[in-house]
C-alpha cells in the first residue's frame, strides 16, 4: 500500500474542529469558575429551564477529581490538536490518526452519557456542551473518513471509475 500524507484540506477540517472544542473548553471553564466564585452571575448561555449553562455548570456532574470538566475536555483538544500537526508525516500519520479516531469513539460515547445525564438527572442542557458534544462526532467522523482513505478527489475518482464499461462489464464476460 503507497504511503501518503493525510490531506492538508482533512488536517485543516479537524484542526478547524478541534480549536472550536479547545475555545469552547475554555468558555465552560471561564463559566464554571465565575459561577463557583460569584453565586449571583448569571452566564449568557442561560435560555430557559431546557437549556440552562448554569445548572449543568453547578451540577455534581460538572465537576471530575474536583476539576472541571471542562478543563478535561481542554487537554483533551489541546492534545488532539498536536497529534493533528503531526498528521503530515507520511510515516507515523496514519498511526496519529488512528489515534485520533479511537479517541473520538471514546469521546462521543462520554458526551453521548453526559447528554442523557443532562436529560435525565439534571433535566437541563448546556449549549457549550452540545456543541462540544457536536464537535466530538464531527473529529471522530472526519477521522474515521480520513482513515478510510477519503478525500473528495478519491470519491469523485471511484465514482468515475464505476462508469467505465470495464467496471462493470468484466463481470458480465465471465457469465
Amino acid at each position: 500500500m503507497e504511503r501518503r500524507p493525510i490531506p492538508a484540506a482533512g488536517r485543516g477540517m479537524m484542526a478547524g474542529m478541534a480549536t472550536i472544542g479547545l475555545g469552547l473548553s475554555l468558555m465552560l471553564i471561564y463559566v464554571k469558575l465565575r459561577l463557583e466564585l460569584d453565586p449571583s452571575y448569571e452566564s449568557s448561555c442561560n435560555f430557559g429551564s431546557a437549556f440552562n449553562c448554569d445548572v449543568v455548570q453547578t451540577s455534581a456532574w460538572s465537576t471530575v477529581w474536583n476539576y472541571p470538566l471542562a478543563l478535561w475536555g481542554a487537554v483533551t483538544y489541546s492534545a488532539v490538536l498536536l497529534l493533528i500537526a503531526r498528521l503530515g508525516d507520511v510515516e507515523r500519520g496514519r498511526s496519529w490518526l488512528t489515534a485520533i479516531a479511537c479517541g473520538g469513539v471514546v469521546a462521543v460515547l462520554h458526551s453521548a452519557y453526559l447528554a442523557w445525564i443532562s436529560s435525565t438527572v439534571i433535566g437541563s442542557f448546556c449549549v457549550f456542551c452540545v456543541g462540544m458534544y457536536t464537535v466530538n462526532v464531527g473529529l471522530t467522523a472526519a477521522a474515521w473518513w480520513l482513515l478510510r482513505g477519503g478525500t473528495p478527489q478519491d470519491r469523485r475518482n471511484e465514482r468515475a471509475d464505476l462508469l467505465q464499461p470495464r467496471t462493470w462489464a468484466t463481470p458480465l464476460v465471465a457469465i
